[in-house]
């Protein structure tokens, strides 16, 4: 796999990540605001705004004063803006999701005193736990990813720049290789149609370049090198990918992809058309 993927896969797991933060930011401005006027709640939120909100209903229940309803109200939606500034600036820098990071870390260690004393008396909230642990382990993931993505050097894989083959064990071309170099061959790639990961493109690349995309069930037609190559296909959004080594050859060669998609895993069945 060469460099441009890598830094594509770590760009797909960084967005993962501030995917997970944007629904901790819906959802625990869904809960503070149902707290004052619905009787809802969504898991996948921060805490400490909730648990804000409820003291503030406490002093209203005892007091009858709306006000500090009212307060606590606005206190834990300004609780959830510092998420929201990690979301909004952590799409160029990082270090603004390994903020959230902390801030979420902080929130879960809160909770955490809580979910002990209750747990035996509301069994639900090993749910919420749960759905804690997936939201904290997606964003670690997503800083890591992160900070692989900013040491990685950034390839443009439309142009091939700074991807120069090299055949397998490192061996020079010899002048019969370099003579068909010069040569073409048309190189068929069929999509098989498959309902897993229908939405999302293939993109396929020869020796790092990218030649064209694939929807679900599409087939295309592409002029490449006579010799031997390295042809790529991996998912749009940078999920995952597949290669494989092309030998030298002059006549016409066809491949189908298609998508192997589990729970945990996705990858891309590339096999070759015997004509």
């Amino acid at each position: 796999m060469n460099k441009n993927q890598f830094v594509s896969q770590n760009e797909a797991k960084y967005k993962n990540g501030r995917i997970s933060l944007l629904c901790i930011i819906i959802f625990s401005a869904i809960n503070v605001l149902s707290i004052a006027f619905a009787d809802v709640y969504f898991l996948f939120s921060a805490y400490i705004p909730q648990l804000v909100t409820s003291v503030g209903a406490i002093l209203y229940a005892d007091t009858g004063e709306m006000l500090f309803y009212i307060i606590a109200v606005i206190m834990s939606l300004l609780l959830i803006v510092p998420y929201l500034l990690c979301y909004i600036f952590s799409k160029k820098k990082v270090g603004w999701m390994i903020a959230a990071l902390v801030i979420f870390g902080i929130d879960s260690l809160i909770f955490l005193p809580d979910f002990i004393l209750w747990v035996f008396e509301d069994v639900s909230m090993i749910l919420d736990m749960a759905v804690r642990v997936i939201a904290l382990v997606t964003l670690i993931l997503g800083v890591v990813a992160g900070l692989k993505a900013e040491k990685e050097p950034k390839v443009a894989p439309e142009t091939g720049e700074g991807m120069a083959y090299t055949p397998a064990g490192g061996e020079s071309l010899d002048s019969e290789t370099a003579d068909t170099a010069q040569m073409m061959r048309a190189l068929t790639i069929k999509r098989k149609k498959k309902y897993t990961g229908c939405a999302i493109e293939f993109r396929c690349f020869e020796n790092g370049k990218e030649i064209c995309r694939l929807k679900n069930g599409k087939s295309q037609t592409v002029m490449v090198t006579a010799q031997a190559f390295e042809f790529g296909v991996m998912f749009a959004n940078g999920l995952s990918s597949e290669k494989i080594l092309v030998p030298a050859g002059t006549t016409e060669i066809a491949y189908t992809v298609e998508p192997k998609m589990g729970f945990s895993m996705a990858k891309i069945i590339i096999t070759p058309v015997q004509r």
